[in-house]
């Protein structure tokens, strides 16, 4: 690791699945409650998608929209975190209009094929933001999230409205920067970024910059190497379940001055999978859209264990 490399490292107070044997989720439609350890072994619920960010506070909220493309049910269990990836409880409507209160995980036992549901999520205890972990079975695979995020002024009026599709997780991505002064407005653009850690154990995520012409940049500012090459600038580390939520001047205090032209993009390098969410902000506006996450796999694995060097030893994922 380079001495220039800034790092920022987030604890946890606990890590995945970590509910006690007495924690127990609601149900879709039923006053029934199932034990969370218990519902999970029952269906052998291992595969997860992540939703990093969903916001409930006095200025946002938020939902998640659930989409079955499978051709039978699908059996769903959702943990909900806070940004340590501690269990907080939230109280939330579906969209039959059934209440929730202060739950901290939800089964959903019978999506059916082709059906749309969503959670609108209302408050939250000891936080203003949580996370959402999706299990299903193994085979279970054939469904989409959404996050959509209201923003509210000091009025009551909406101020803003976007909705952002949730990818699986994976340990290579990238993020397109934009930091430029809006051409309409001269308002400062920016990126907002949630990145959550999916995996038990803790993970570090090497960050690098380059700029609009492909070349890494280095702490000076300068390029490095050839277009593509790796140059780690920034590491992220996240514990277990845990998430690191910030905007682009967090990650990179002094990134107006590494990235002149103000167009770049950064790519991650994780030691675990992690499930990335991007939202795109200007100054003195709210939110304007959702920023896409692309994922990536090296094209050819190594015999010897080393890694890709270059961003074009990598394949995007479809």
């Amino acid at each position: 690791m380079r001495r220039a490399m800034l790092i920022f490292i987030l604890m946890a107070g606990c890590v995945l699945g970590a509910f006690g044997g007495d924690a127990e989720f609601a149900v879709r439609g039923s006053k029934e409650r199932v034990a969370a350890k218990g519902a999970r072994a029952a269906k052998k619920a291992e595969v997860a998608r992540v939703v990093p960010h969903l916001a409930v506070n006095e200025e946002w909220v938020s939902t998640l929209t659930i989409r079955s493309d499978a051709l039978s049910e699908i059996y769903m269990v959702l943990e909900f975190y806070d940004i340590n990836g501690n269990p907080v409880q939230t109280t939330f409507y579906d969209s039959f209009n059934d209440q929730y209160v202060n739950e901290i995980g939800f089964v959903i036992p019978d999506l059916a094929p082709g059906e749309i549901y969503s959670l609108d999520f209302d408050t939250l205890v000891g936080a203003r933001n949580l996370q959402v972990f999706a299990y299903t079975d193994e085979t279970e695979i054939d469904y989409s999230l959404e996050a959509i995020y209201n923003r509210f002024g000091s009025a009551g009026q909406k101020t803003a409205f976007v909705g952002v599709p949730v990818q699986a997780p994976g340990q290579f991505f990238v993020i397109n920067l934009d930091q430029r002064l809006d051409a309409y407005t001269g308002n400062q653009k920016f990126r907002g970024v949630a990145l959550t850690n999916s995996a038990i154990s803790s993970c570090d995520c090497q960050a690098t910059l380059f700029d609009e012409l492909g070349y890494a940049i280095d702490e000076f500012g300068q390029r490095v190497g050839n277009p593509g090459d790796l140059y780690p600038l920034v590491q992220v580390d996240i514990a277990g379940s845990a998430k690191w939520l910030g905007v682009t001047f967090d990650l990179l205090e002094d990134i107006d001055t590494l990235l002149p032209s103000g167009l770049g993009y950064l790519f991650f390098d994780c030691t675990e999978n992690v499930s990335a969410l991007g939202l795109a902000f200007e100054n003195g506006t709210a939110v304007t859209s959702s920023v896409p996450i692309d994922y990536f796999f090296p094209a050819n694995k190594s015999k010897n264990g080393e890694k890709p060097t270059n961003i074009n030893q990598f394949t995007k994922r479809q």
